[in-house]
């Protein structure tokens, strides 16, 4: 990869919030076993692992990825020595149990083909998965899990995390839950009421397990962000002044608007607090409103036409002959309406 296109990826995952690791998470340094699994053994390289210019493993092939690494590991050393990316996964390839040393994220453990195929979702590309398990100590002292869960497309995405929390310590904004427990989530109907239930769990000193998804590459992290900001914007992050100018101008001229129309818009309930607003007040007419007002009207429309012809030869006018595009009930001809043979 070259140095100008590794500094833009570099640049994007910056400018994208959701990282392979939350931000508000902590990590932790420690040893696991790894092993491809025999049948990618003689493979290429690139076919079964790859680590990144941040020396972070970023794919896994289907045979060895429950084998002990994780999508968004970050090698150290392997087999006690540090070294390039090219020299780790030469290492690695070699079909030996390698020592691995990484910084991953707290509290999180390798999830199983097993559990994966329970929760009924099939795990998306350039994903990673993972087992979170939380449980309250007695060092932890927020009275609340602090989380905001939202359910889209057979996941429960993190949306939402207070910070300070019990879930800031766990959870990342844009964790994609997929089970609880090893139970899945998938059902819609019970969604709601079953994670509200898991989660109060915690603070009764339960120890919970969540089987999780996260984007770890560019491309699949930008798309899971703009589905939750279209559906749950970040409140912390203010506008600019520009933008809360323009909303407040539409804001006003909307609330005139509604202020003036007649029939009064059913949308204009907020204006006209406590009064109906389809009522009629007595003694007025529509037809004698001042100019000021908007009219809104289902009646037919009548145009007053300025003309130039002289008074004395108005008389001489022939008759203009019209017809109307609604549908007449007559069998004549000329009772029926423009449109009658459409």
């Amino acid at each position: 990869m070259s140095k100008k296109k590794v500094q833009n990826t570099n640049k994007k995952m910056k400018e994208c919030w959701l990282t392979p690791i939350p931000q508000n998470v902590e990590t932790v340094n420690m040893t696991v076993s790894f092993k491809i699994d025999e049948k990618d053994v003689g493979k290429p390289a690139n076919e079964v692992i790859r680590i990144n210019e941040n020396s972070m493993v970023s794919f896994l092939s289907t045979n060895s990825f429950y084998n002990g690494l994780i999508l968004s590991d970050k090698i150290v050393k392997v087999n006690g020595a540090s070294g390039n990316i090219s020299k780790y996964q030469t290492e690695l390839m070699k079909g030996e149990t390698c020592s691995v040393e990484v910084t991953r994220r707290k509290n999180i453990i390798p999830a199983t083909r097993e559990r994966l195929k329970k929760s009924g979702c099939v795990l998306r590309r350039d994903n990673t998965c993972f087992v979170i398990e939380v449980e309250k100590t007695s060092a932890m002292k927020s009275a609340t899990v602090g989380v905001t869960v939202t359910y889209i497309q057979k996941r429960g995405i993190v949306t939402r995390i207070e910070p300070s929390s019990l879930a800031s310590i766990f959870f990342g904004r844009g964790d994609l839950i997929m089970d609880i427990n090893e139970e899945s989530i998938l059902n819609a109907e019970k969604n709601d009421d079953f994670i509200r239930e898991k989660l109060s769990g915690i603070l009764k000193g339960e120890k919970v397990t969540f089987l999780v998804e996260r984007p770890v590459s560019v491309e699949s992290a930008n798309t899971l962000r703009h589905l939750i900001e279209s559906v749950a914007p970040d409140p912390d992050v203010k506008m600019a002044n520009d933008a809360i100018c323009i909303g407040r101008n539409a804001s006003n001229m909307h609330y005139n608007v509604l202020k003036k129309l007649q029939p009064k818009s059913i949308l204009s309930r907020d204006v006209f607090k406590g009064k109906n607003p389809r009522e009629k007040k007595p003694g007025k007419k529509l037809s004698k409103e001042k100019d000021n007002t908007i009219k809104i009207s289902t009646a037919t429309s009548t145009a007053n036409i300025s003309t130039d012809v002289a008074e004395d030869e108005i008389d001489n006018l022939k008759n203009v002959v019209t017809k109307s595009h609604a549908v007449r009930s007559g069998d004549e001809e000329e009772e029926r309406g423009a449109f009658d043979d459409e």
